[in-house]
Order: C-alpha cells, then structure tokens, then sequence
C-alpha cells in the first residue's frame, strides 16, 4: 500500500529466500530493490526465487553482514525480516525451527532486539525523509521495536497484527 505504483528504491535487510522483495517487486511494477544478506547460499536461493517469479531486472543481490557495514544507497522504504529470537531461547525453540533454520537467521542477541537497533540507527542516514521503515516481529516486540524507532527519531509509529491477531510488523516514517 505504502509504494503501490510509485517509483521507489527499498532495501530488504536479510533477505533470507527473497519473500519479501519479490513480493513486492511483483506487486509494485515501478519499484527496484536490493537484497541484503550475510549468507551466500540463502542469496542464491532468493536469485532462483526472484528468477521464478521474473523480478531479477529490478533486484540486486548484495552478500553483505549488516552488524559489521552497512549499505550505502539512498532509500525510500527499507524492510526487514530479522533474527529476533532472544539467543538463550534458541535452544528451547520447537525441533522444525531449531533444528532445520541457520542460527544465523534466528538468533536476535541476548534480548532479541540486535537487529532493530542497527537497522534503525544506520537506516536512520540512508533512508529519505517521508521514507518508510517497516519490521517483522516477534508476537511480544510491539513495544520495544516502537520504543527504539521513536527514540531515534521516527513518526507515525502503527503495530499491524497478522491473521491469527498476533502482533507482526511495525512501520514508521522518517
């Protein structure tokens, strides 16, 4: 709704399989995106999801670890799937979660929020003014991933609950 047939540039901020971007890439037909991610073989993945689905002219796959550099570009939306599992629940995650999904895609830091805290403080310089930052979350991180985008400076601040009423993705606005 927010990019519908305006000409925009997103980041997705790992991209994992490449759901989110090629989603919106095939919904939205004047938007281009990139496609972050620390795993070589999961950006593989999204290239092969991306070629499948004829979107690969308008998204560039960057292997990138968004903890230690992050990107460089001018955005107007940036979204993001992130690690938001606290890491001493790992272990105790159902067997289909724990055992077949990369740490790596799961583990959030001690208290879940390592990634929101980088995305919207480095998100913060590259995304435009008006520009819309928008986060998946864990079903009890509503407050906590609000409270960090209105501390570094975001407005219109909106929790949207997924089909089961669960809490699952915060947007704001710079």
């Amino acid at each position: 709704e927010y990019i519908g047939d305006k000409k925009v540039v997103f980041a997705d901020l790992g991209t994992g399989s490449g759901c989110i971007p090629i989603s919106i890439l095939a919904n939205c037909k004047n938007a281009t995106g990139y496609a972050f991610d620390i795993s070589a073989e999961a950006l593989k993945i999204a290239r092969r999801n991306a070629e499948s689905n004829n979107v690969t002219d308008r998204l560039e796959f960057v292997n990138m670890d968004i903890l230690t550099e992050f990107p460089d570009i001018e955005l107007d939306c940036i979204v993001s799937n992130p690690p938001y599992i606290e890491s001493d629940v790992i272990p105790g995650l159902m067997e289909d979660v724990r055992d077949f999904e990369p740490k790596l895609a799961l583990d959030g830091g001690a208290d879940g929020l390592l990634f929101y805290r980088r995305i919207a403080d480095k998100g913060w310089h590259i995304l435009k003014n008006g520009g819309l930052i928008a986060f998946e979350i864990g079903y009890n991180q509503a407050e906590s991933v609000s409270r960090i985008l209105r501390d570094k400076g975001f407005v219109n601040i909106e929790v949207i609950k997924d089909i089961a009423g669960n809490d699952r993705v915060v947007t704001a606005i710079k």
